[in-house]
């Protein structure tokens, strides 16, 4: 009799444990939840007040570079901050003077890591002076819309 006492106790204590675990589990989902809605809310308050910024990535690479010329800068403007990250226009021309202007969704400000900001105009400047070298190719690879058999 003692023993079967003993057994049943045992039954009702792991049955008292899995009750626990189960209600501590769903706790813990519950919170962990309402954690993550919180931190997002911040997140997309911070992207928000990103909107109209200014931002220089200084010496880029690509792997290994051994000399200054190697390197080049990245600039980045914050556009618009849908829920979730935010847009940017980012331009570059790198080492080998492939010009890059693009827009790109990123997600967090966090996503901003290693750049730092940097006065409008000197973004506006830059963006301007690589559009400026973008119309001046296509006028010298192309004449009255035909590709200009000389630049071959």
């Amino acid at each position: 009799m003692l023993l079967k006492n003993k057994m049943d106790k045992r039954k009702q204590l792991e049955k008292i444990k899995k009750e626990i675990d189960k209600n501590y589990n769903k706790y813990l989902k519950k919170l962990y939840t309402e954690q993550s809605k919180i931190k997002d809310e911040i997140e997309n308050e911070d992207c928000k007040e990103l909107i109209g910024k200014t931002f220089i990535y200084k010496n880029n690479s690509y792997s290994c570079p051994e000399k200054k010329s190697d390197y080049w800068d990245v600039y980045l403007k914050v556009v618009d901050a849908p829920d979730g990250g935010f847009m940017c226009l980012t331009c570059e021309k790198d080492s080998y003077g492939c010009i890059q202007i693009q827009t790109q969704k990123r997600f967090g400000s966090d996503s901003l890591i290693g750049y730092v900001p940097c006065k409008e105009k000197e973004f506006e400047n830059y963006y301007n002076k690589l559009l400026k070298e973008i119309i001046f190719l296509k006028g010298v690879l192309y004449i009255g819309g035909k590709l200009n058999e000389r630049n071959n």
